[in-house]
């Protein structure tokens, strides 16, 4: 697997990962214990990408890809740079963003465990639209973007796939557009928790709980961070969530849905 060493990537001496799928890919442990298969990073077929894709073609289509380590905050692309590869993210949470006219940032999407960070359309863009910052440690699977686009064609079932994951993303979008123009805020808020839980929640102690921060929130809900900060208080006076510095718990999904739709409609923000 590729390794961060003072800012670069280094491949180990064996000369790289091995991307023969009948066999897992190991972490060495400490001195005197059994290696560790990472498990997660040699099952592809549990990703929406590769669904239906057989062995043979996974095989050839990994053969081309190599593994890195983005450590948090590290910043994948920025919006504007050259656009040389497609990442697929394994494991971790990467948040994609874009700057407006007046310097604030936007949240568009988290993306997560199966998701790529560079939409299907980009393929045929030179440089980014889009910014890309981790925000846990996670590890990603890369291709050279000529060599992916290449796949797209010779393999019909991951080109399908591939459309597939552009029409969720955008079906994601008007849902979250059309939030910001008809409901409340604390509905906007609540279901884009909901969705958040669904997608990118970790279990921790019998809640769900989801790596943003309040301001983040905000920014992918369209309103400001004393709103986010008085809805979740509101809320964990009711036992549905429980603010955390930078993240949120989420204890209760009902009683959060429940308690937002027992309120009058509107579009005050």
């Amino acid at each position: 697997m590729l390794e961060r060493q003072n800012g670069q990537d280094r491949t180990p001496p064996n000369g790289g990962p091995n991307w023969n799928l009948r066999q897992p890919l190991v972490h060495p442990g400490p001195r005197g214990v059994a290696p560790q298969p990472n498990t997660q990073a040699r099952q592809p077929q549990r990703f929406a990408l590769f669904a239906g894709v057989t062995g043979s073609d996974l095989a050839i289509i990994f053969a081309a890809a190599r593994e890195r380590c983005f450590e948090r905050q590290e910043v994948l692309f920025l919006e504007g740079s050259p656009m040389r590869r497609v990442i697929l993210l394994s494991s971790g949470m990467v948040k994609i963003t874009q700057v407006g006219i007046s310097g604030m940032e936007v949240i568009l999407r988290l993306n997560g465990p199966g998701d790529m960070i560079c939409a299907p359309s980009s393929l045929t863009r030179i440089t980014h639209s889009e910014s890309a910052k981790a925000i846990d440690t996670c590890r990603a699977v890369l291709w050279d973007v000529p060599v992916f686009d290449g796949f797209l064609d010779r393999f019909p079932m991951l080109q399908r796939n591939f459309c597939k994951l552009l029409e969720d993303r955008l079906q994601n979008l008007t849902e979250r557009f059309r939030e910001v123009a008809t409901e409340r805020v604390h509905r906007r808020v609540a279901n884009e928790l909901v969705r958040l839980v669904r997608r990118l929640g970790r279990p921790v102690d019998g809640a769900v709980e989801i790596a943003l921060s309040r301001e983040e929130l905000a920014q992918m809900t369209g309103t400001t961070l004393f709103t986010v900060s008085r809805l979740l208080s509101e809320w964990q006076g009711i036992g549905a969530v429980l603010p955390r510095r930078q993240s949120v718990l989420v204890r209760n999904v009902e009683v959060l849905l429940a308690h937002v739709n027992a309120e009058p409609t509107g579009t005050e923000t």
